[in-house]
């Protein structure tokens, strides 16, 4: 008897030696058994032309297996390299937090430029650089998502001096800086104010220009200076322009650090669609703190009128939420204070507020005698009165 393999079937079942045959399936298995002589040589020369099949497939694998070996030894001995070259390099110090700076940018006339970018340069390399609109770059100082001129490098900056050049139309100018040294130290947060110099280079473009001559140019650029107010993008501040509850709302909200609320606050209004998506965080925050009320309507909703222009009588009784005088005060302020000839024309819900608002010199009355509480507040007069209203905060 010869042991010789023999195909078989995927449905051939062994028993006793004997194949039982399935159901018509192509060959795909080989086993060994005993056969008699008859059958011996039809078998080996089935076993002998599939054996040519499957070297010649066996030959393929071998080859694909070859290559997937070649490019696996590749892949390792680069690997090594590449660790090994890391591990002969020496360490890359870290990169020291950078020094963060914002300011002013103005003429040697004191007038602001209108826009250009701040470079930072210590010892002759770039290392920072901001954009800057209306004489300002990175202000307001005190809101978190307001970008600042940062100045970093890989190398060690400490104890160094920081100067600044400030590029207007493609122009380079030197600039002089208040305080007039400024030393790099990481993760500092420094104002430095920039002047211009432009000896002999022409004249630089200026930023509000229709301040010039007004009666509120101080308090204007006052708060334009510390990022309260936000000129347009003309380079002008229209002082004459009527400020509406959605734009005081943003005010109170930057002078206050109010921070910001989700707008979901505001689903009980029924014009919450009528304010401006610049705006929603602010009032949103504003009303929340209670510093700004809605109108009641007919139909039991509050409207909050964003487009609405303020009137003094609101402005009093918002600044006058903000200080809250102390029981005794308040007792003190039943009387609004004599004088103004409009007296009975101030609204009851806003006497009290007038009264401690006019008491501080937040708030005047108008040269012919009047408080004048249902007229409108520009741009300039909130301007003139949050100046007043902030030294009254800080001091009190």
């Amino acid at each position: 008897m010869l042991a010789c393999p023999v195909i078989m079937k995927k449905t051939d079942r062994i028993i006793s030696g004997r194949i039982l045959p399935g159901a018509a399936d192509p060959p795909h298995q080989v086993s060994f058994f005993s056969l008699n002589k008859e059958d011996e040589r039809k078998v080996i020369l089935k076993a002998i032309f599939k054996g040519e099949n499957w070297m010649q497939k066996k030959q393929k694998n071998l080859g694909q297996k070859f290559w997937v070996f070649v490019f696996f030894l590749g892949a390792l001995f680069f690997f090594q390299n590449n660790a090994c070259a890391q591990q002969n390099s020496s360490p890359q110090p870290p990169v020291a937090f950078p020094a963060l700076y914002y300011g002013t940018v103005k003429t040697e006339a004191g007038q602001a430029v209108a826009s250009g970018v701040v470079k930072a340069f210590v010892e002759g390399k770039l290392c920072g650089e901001l954009p800057f609109l209306n004489g300002c770059y990175g202000v307001p100082s005190w809101d978190p998502y307001t970008p600042r001129l940062l100045v970093y490098s890989k190398e060690d900056l400490s104890g160094k001096e920081v100067n600044f050049e400030v590029t207007v139309n493609g122009q380079a100018y030197p600039a002089r800086t208040a305080p007039p040294k400024v030393i790099w130290e990481s993760k500092a947060k420094q104002q430095v104010d920039l002047i211009v110099v432009t000896t002999g280079q022409g004249t630089l473009p200026a930023a509000f220009g229709d301040l010039k001559g007004h009666w509120a140019a101080g308090a204007a650029q006052q708060a334009i200076d510390t990022g309260l107010f936000k000129g347009y993008e003309d380079h002008t501040f229209r002082p004459e322009n009527l400020l509406t509850r959605a734009e005081f709302s943003a005010l109170m909200a930057r002078i206050l650090v109010l921070g910001t609320e989700k707008p979901e606050i505001l689903a009980n209004l029924s014009d919450a669609s009528d304010i401006p998506a610049w705006a929603q965080d602010s009032v949103a925050a504003s009303v929340y703190a209670g510093l700004l009320k809605g109108y009641p309507e007919e139909n039991g909703k509050v409207s909050f009128r964003p487009n609405k222009p303020l009137s003094r009588a609101e402005l009093a009784a918002i600044l006058g939420r903000v200080l809250n005088p102390a029981p005794d005060v308040q007792q003190s302020l039943k009387a609004p204070p004599a004088g103004f000839v409009d007296q009975e024309q101030i609204p009851a819900w806003a006497k009290e507020a007038v009264a401690l608002i006019v008491q501080k010199g937040i708030l005047k009355g108008y040269p012919d005698g009047d408080f004048g509480p249902f007229k409108e507040v520009t741009r300039a007069e909130a301007a003139v009165a949050l100046e007043r209203f902030w030294k009254v905060l800080t001091e009190s």
